[in-house]
């Protein structure tokens, strides 16, 4: 065979393996842009495609006692790192049933966790619009929300919760307990990391232990038992209507017209009203403020 033949036969070859190989990472390169089939989706979690599916797609890190993410996203700008959507149920759900956190948010100087509510349609058994976050907790004794601020000094500044809204915080005792079981809406304690349980039947419960205050008010405070009335001219004594009032209230009275040698000689509590007996008759009317503890 003649070596212009033989050279030929090396081109055409060599074409052929060229136009093999070329075929070969087209196909590659085509499987790694298109979506998988159905069968193929269920074994491979691809990205910038909808992964549809009906089963449980999870990420588990098997290193036992390891404290890092399963999965882990990072992004720039202003975009979401994980955006979760569901119409009607969970967009993210966490789960851990050990002693470690279901979801964290770690920020060094922004938000850590940011939950908005706008959904008109709400959570079911929320109404909408009403939360942006909320914060259940099925073991008793036990938290739905913390929020822990700096443990130092009270200069630092930090703030364990901070709420803007109308209202800001409500605290709801939620009365799944035995009949006229209400819980405790609020309760505020400054004291010893393990704070003992709240009574029953309170809507905001403040308690302070060893020097730590239980409350403390700057501004303004307004109470619905309290007031001001008066005794009319001639008289020595005047009765006010109070629903719910027992002989056993704490009825605190001042007076608030100065009349020379007058003074209040008692306040009797009974039900429904208590009166202010003042130690004689005045020769003008008299003004007197009146405050209930309990």
């Amino acid at each position: 065979m003649s070596t212009d033949v033989q050279a030929g036969e090396q081109r055409s070859r060599r074409a052929v393996l060229a136009a093999a190989a070329g075929s070969a990472a087209a196909l590659v390169a085509g499987s790694l842009v298109r979506p998988l089939s159905t069968d193929a989706a269920s074994a491979a979690l691809m990205t910038e495609v909808d992964n549809a599916t009906a089963a449980t797609t999870s990420i588990t890190s098997s290193v036992n006692g390891d404290t890092s993410a399963g999965f882990e996203t990072t992004v720039s700008g202003q975009a979401a790192a994980i955006h979760g959507h569901s119409p009607e149920g969970i967009g993210v759900h966490g789960t851990n049933p050990t002693s470690g956190a279901g979801v964290v948010g770690d920020s060094s100087g922004a938000v850590g966790v940011f939950g908005r509510s706008g959904d008109p349609n709400g959570y079911p058994g929320i109404a909408g619009n009403s939360a942006g976050v909320i914060g259940y907790s099925g073991v008793a004794g036990q938290s739905g929300v913390v929020g822990i601020g700096d443990v130092g000094v009270e200069s630092s500044g930090f703030i364990g919760t901070f709420a803007v809204g109308a209202p800001a915080i409500v605290g709801l005792g939620d009365g799944l307990g035995p009949p006229g079981s209400f819980g405790t809406g609020v309760y505020g304690y400054a004291g010893s990391l393990n704070p003992p349980e709240p009574p029953n039947n309170i809507g905001v419960y403040a308690r302070g232990d060893g020097v730590a205050l239980a409350l403390k008010v700057q501004g303004k405070t307004q109470f619905s038992r309290s007031g001001r009335s008066y005794v009319s001219s001639g008289q020595r004594s005047r009765s006010i209507s109070i629903a719910g009032l027992t002989g056993y209230n704490l009825v605190i009275v001042t007076l608030q017209t100065y009349r020379s040698g007058v003074y209040v000689a008692a306040a009797v509590p009974t039900t429904g009203k208590f009166t202010v007996y003042l130690n004689k008759a005045v020769t003008g009317t008299t003004y007197f403020a009146w405050f209930i503890i309990n």
